[in-house]
């Protein structure tokens, strides 16, 4: 499997997955980040947080819980929540 990495669309830096954790690229700095954005080292002191979370978030194929509840829980495939077959009709 690849690295994932992405640009950020509006800063222009590169984020990039670092064995659970995040380097961030721009404009010659670099710096290292946790999954919830948090600094560690480097020259590059602040990370988009959420990008962080989607670059080094959990994989597919790793077993997370509460993704597993939430495909369970939208398996009505776009029904509102009380309806029957038959009102549809």
């Amino acid at each position: 499997m690849g690295v994932a990495s992405m640009k950020h669309p509006i800063t222009g830096a590169m984020y990039i997955d670092q064995d659970g954790s995040v380097r961030v690229e721009h404009k010659g700095q670099t710096g290292l980040f946790r999954e919830n954005g948090s600094w560690i080292e480097g020259e590059l002191r602040s990370a988009d947080p959420l990008m962080c979370k989607w670059i080094a978030g959990h994989k597919f194929g790793d077993t997370v819980p509460f993704r597993n509840q939430r495909l369970q829980a939208n398996s009505g495939m776009g029904r509102p929540q009380g309806s029957k077959e038959s009102d549809s009709k």
